[in-house]
């Protein structure tokens, strides 16, 4: 028996077809090869299948909030938008620990509001450094 792959149109043997007992005949509706090659791509993100492009993300999903957004939510929509640089925007340190620190401490989705810290800048600028423990004293116990 012969049939056509859904995605490259070609007319192939059933063996180039996987078994899929809830398909019509009981294969994939793709070929072998285009369910290969469609897993590569998406290995390396390259993948989006063209009926859910655009579908449901960002304004378009009917949970999305807007500036109403939680703080890890904008976090999460922060990060997924502005890269990552190999080093600290406040000191030019080279490493791959850094945090996303908010400038304006206003938590708008505003990507120029945002900047990627070591943790020492990140917590200098918050003024957190005060907090930090020294053995088991608080700092600001040893200045009194």
């Amino acid at each position: 028996m012969e049939k056509e792959c859904s995605q490259c149109k070609q007319i192939r043997d059933e063996l180039c077809f996987y078994t899929n007992k809830d398909g019509k005949f009981g294969l994939t509706s793709k070929c072998k090869d285009c369910i290969q090659y469609n897993a590569r791509l998406r290995r390396r993100g390259l993948y989006i299948s063209k009926g859910r492009k655009g579908i449901n993300r960002a304004e378009k999903n009917g949970m999305w909030r807007g500036d109403g957004v939680k703080y890890s939510g904008l976090h999460l929509w922060i990060k997924s938008h502005l890269k990552k640089p190999d080093c600290c925007q406040g000191c030019g340190e080279k490493t791959s620990k850094l945090d996303l620190a908010n400038i304006s401490q206003e938590y708008k989705r505003e990507l120029n509001d945002w900047e990627w810290l070591c943790r020492r800048c990140h917590m200098n600028k918050d003024g957190r450094t005060g907090n930090l423990l020294v053995g088991k004293v608080k700092r600001r116990d040893l200045l009194v």
